[in-house]
């Protein structure tokens, strides 16, 4: 196990799925060797990514401990992690997405966790899914493959989540936005632009006040989950906030850019469910801006018509924001749609980044905040933040 353990740390390009199939068994034997480091998988619709990160940066406070890299969070992934974990590290934290009905299966066989965490369930991957049911049904596997001495950290304000704790003999640490039923509740949340988030956490032992560098409301489930995972080892949540406070947003996830002439990008461009806008345009709703822009890229994971889809968010996202520029497949026909209406020439369409890029180095100024919504895969929007760097030096 050595040998292949230094050979895929050592290794410097890409390794087949053929190669990690044949190490799965080792892997997951390997594991089970790792008797005294805690394994943590960490699910849901929204915010694994950010969630794995704030629960392994409390960890890491209290000593050694390994995570997924990025966002990284399929099968070969778990087997770089598992054997880059030694019986010195006190934990490993797993970020586990479901691509489809049984794509979990082997992630939860190899990774075995004694925690799982589960953030929302939603319509992600819906070409897959195609219903809440399905990727609550998937995702809830995690719950149940937990042994009997485990803990089931689950979000109470989610219905789908919540009734995962029946399929568990597991200890449930219960978080909620909201409800003083749970074990950990929130209060006092607030999060207006250029403040990050802060909110009171509630538990049994008293009232905290949590501070973060997150921008929007919505991340106090992600705060909530990896304190949550905190009480589930026996942390004191004195010595969890700490970590919390000082951890920066992972990268593409509401990250703010800070360019020249006092403009500021908040990047949200890693991926864009449907189900994510309403948290953005929340965030921007409550900001204080100079001018507040959106850009508007590809969304996805939704049932019905996309046009509809777009002209919804448009019409909401105006409500929020002073102008909407797209880059998406909707570019053409949904500002046209709006052209002749109350909100005429506040929604523009652009063919390309550049064009768009030239657009923002003519028109932005001093204050303006501009959110850039997107899919990586689909709109490249990476490429409009590095001619908007060279436009605008800090």
């Amino acid at each position: 196990m050595r040998k292949i353990r230094n050979v895929l740390l050592g290794w410097k390009g890409g390794l087949s799925d053929f190669l990690f199939d044949r190490l799965e068994p080792a892997a997951a034997s390997y594991r089970k060797s790792l008797k005294k480091t805690v394994f943590i998988g960490i699910t849901g619709s929204c915010g694994k990514t950010t969630t794995k990160e704030l629960t392994a940066a409390v960890l890491k406070s209290r000593g050694p401990a390994t995570a997924t890299r990025g966002d990284r969070n399929t099968l070969p992934q778990f087997i770089k992690t598992i054997l880059r974990t030694f019986p010195f590290h006190r934990a490993a934290v797993f970020e586990m997405a479901a691509y489809g009905p049984g794509t979990l299966d082997r992630g939860i066989a190899v990774v075995a966790p004694s925690i799982a965490v589960v953030t929302q369930v939603g319509l992600d991957h819906y070409s897959a899914f195609r219903s809440r049911e399905a990727v609550a049904a998937e995702k809830s596997k995690l719950v149940a493959a937990l042994p009997p001495t485990g803990v089931a950290v689950l979000n109470a304000d989610d219905p789908f989540v919540l009734a995962m704790g029946e399929q568990t003999q597991a200890r449930k640490i219960l978080f909620s936005a909201s409800s003083p039923d749970a074990d950990l509740w929130a209060s006092n949340i607030r999060s207006p632009w250029p403040e990050r988030l802060t909110f009171t956490v509630h538990t049994k032992d008293g009232a905290f006040p949590v501070e973060t560098k997150l921008c929007g409301k919505h991340w106090v489930t992600a705060v909530l989950a990896a304190l949550g995972t905190a009480l589930a080892l026996s942390i004191p949540l004195e010595d969890a906030l700490p970590p919390l406070a000082s951890l920066e947003p992972p990268a593409l996830r509401m990250s703010p850019l800070y360019l020249g002439r006092d403009i500021t990008v908040i990047r949200d461009d890693c991926k864009a469910p449907y189900l994510s806008v309403p948290s953005c345009l929340e965030f921007l709703a409550e900001a204080r801006a100079k001018r507040k822009i959106l850009i508007l890229g590809t969304l996805s994971d939704y049932p019905g018509d996309s046009s509809s889809k777009y002209k919804a968010v448009v019409r909401e996202g105006l409500k929020a924001v002073d102008e909407i520029y797209m880059v998406g497949p909707l570019r053409t026909s949904t500002p046209e749609k709006f052209r002749n209406t109350a909100f005429g020439g506040r929604v523009r369409g652009f063919d390309g980044l550049p064009s768009l890029a030239r657009h923002l180095g003519e028109t932005a100024g001093p204050g303006d905040l501009i959110l850039v919504k997107g899919s990586e895969d689909a709109d490249r929007l990476h490429r409009l933040v590095d001619i908007l760097k060279q436009r605008f030096p800090s």
